[in-house]
């Protein structure tokens, strides 16, 4: 993607929808500011180790709408982002049979955690059953 980006030096959104096939969003443009990940998201083999990680050190807003077909979405460096949007489902077990509530459960632990220094978080309806997990365990 950096040399997509590295020849749209105006762009400031970049929307990825339906994407499949990789393992690192790495975005260091300076001019893009809001990220959107929308539609099925899966990474490279859909594996039980697909794990994408998004290293994005300059975007200001960040949407995760998607269904996540993969094991782990991890965020490696969001440290300028100051708002965050994350509506995202994983598929039925029937459909990822490895995926558990533990691991949808620690997924959106970890977003929260790394997403502390975030002035607006929204979780959206579709993360409600995690959120409601969480809300209990954690109070």
């Amino acid at each position: 993607t950096e040399n997509i980006l590295s020849g749209s030096p105006q762009l400031e959104t970049l929307v990825l929808e339906d994407c499949y096939g990789f393992s690192l969003l790495d975005i260091t443009s300076k001019s893009v500011k809001n990220l959107v990940l929308s539609g099925y998201v899966v990474a490279y083999d859909e594996s039980e180790s697909d794990i994408i990680r998004i290293n994005a050190p300059n975007i200001l807003s960040l949407t995760i709408e998607a269904e996540l077909v993969l094991w782990k979405l991890l965020l490696v460096n969001v440290s300028s982002l100051v708002k965050a949007n994350l509506n995202y489902v994983f598929p039925s077990p029937r459909h990822h049979p490895t995926m558990t509530k533990e691991a949808e459960q620690d997924t959106l632990k970890g977003f929260i955690m790394n997403l502390g220094h975030v002035k607006e978080l929204q979780i959206g309806y579709l993360c409600s059953e995690v959120k409601f997990v969480l809300i209990f365990h954690f109070g």
